[in-house]
């Protein structure tokens, strides 16, 4: 399997530095790695329309813009979509294709262009210290 997410090894949780409940903080990891894969998965297919391919098999694709993510073709990428916990506090998220990192990135083909699908899920700070402080709030009560 490749591992070609982000590890979750630090999170903003200034304001609970007092949760000294490990459960609610790796249930809290959870959620989040949970939360985020689902976002990944959604992010699918979501690209404006770029050039349209017909593929050996007489199949027709529309490929994705450069900058947005891929529109997947054979549901491999969007299945292998998953998260692990490593230990307390640090979990992958990640895909399970060889060729993930390159639609990520945008290497491994001539002029290959990124198709980030995991950057932009964890570049949207503020909605994942939203969901963290919403999570934490549902617990502490």
């Amino acid at each position: 399997m490749a591992r070609t997410g982000i590890r979750i090894t630090s999170m903003d949780l200034s304001g609970f530095q007092r949760i000294k409940d490990q459960d609610i903080v790796n249930e809290l990891g959870d959620a989040l790695a949970e939360e985020m894969t689902a976002d990944i998965v959604k992010s699918f297919g979501t690209s404006p329309p770029g050039k349209t391919h017909t593929l050996p098999d007489g199949r027709s694709h529309v490929a994705s813009l450069e900058g947005f993510p891929p529109n997947v073709l054979d549901d491999e990428l969007r299945k292998s979509m998953n998260w692990e916990k490593i230990r307390d506090a640090r979990w992958h998220v990640q895909d399970g294709v060889s060729y993930g990192i390159e639609q990520e990135q945008g290497f491994g083909y001539p002029n290959a262009a990124p198709r980030p699908f995991v950057g932009p899920v964890f570049a949207n700070k503020g909605r994942w210290k939203a969901f963290m402080i919403q999570f934490v709030r549902s617990r502490i009560r």
